[in-house]
């Protein structure tokens, strides 16, 4: 049942990471570029991936989860990272739960879907030598015209 799942992976990041959410980088990756994806569940467990353009230079056609670098803007956090590419690359306009604060950033008045922080997976690099940061979040109501709209056609 997927709320017992939600749980244990809760508390398996928790036991894993000392907290629910991951805040510094190992310092072997103190010099590299910072990058963030997003894992985001729905409800029965299904997993939002994408599939990158053809047209790409670099891993055209790669299926992968919505994410990219860090930009000066997010203030030096993976979680507002990962949101914002994910608003990027699929148009989900994405927002955590209240018991979640992030700095202030600039965001439009529309309708955000909320989603709920798990975890921050740990940091590891690429073999793009990016320093990328796993943010694993839960969207509990997953509308299929929310879905629909903001998936190019």
């Amino acid at each position: 049942e997927p709320p017992h799942v939600l749980h244990n992976l809760r508390r398996c990041a928790t036991d894993r990471n000392g907290s629910s959410s991951s805040s510094s980088s190992p310092p072997h990756h103190a010099n590299l570029k910072r990058a963030s994806v997003m894992i985001l569940l729905s409800q029965d467990l299904k997993i939002l991936m994408t599939q990158r353009s053809l047209k790409l230079r670099s891993h055209p056609g790669q299926v992968c989860f919505p994410g990219g670098k860090q930009d000066p803007e997010d203030g030096g956090n993976a979680i507002v990272t990962a949101l914002r590419e994910t608003q990027e690359e699929v148009g989900l306009d994405l927002e955590l739960g209240s018991n979640v604060s992030l700095p202030d950033i600039d965001t439009d008045e529309s309708p955000k879907t909320k989603i709920e922080l798990l975890c921050c997976l740990p940091t590891m690099e690429s073999k793009h030598h990016l320093c990328v940061t796993p943010i694993v979040c839960h969207m509990p109501k997953v509308s299929h015209t929310t879905m629909s709209e903001s998936l190019p056609h």
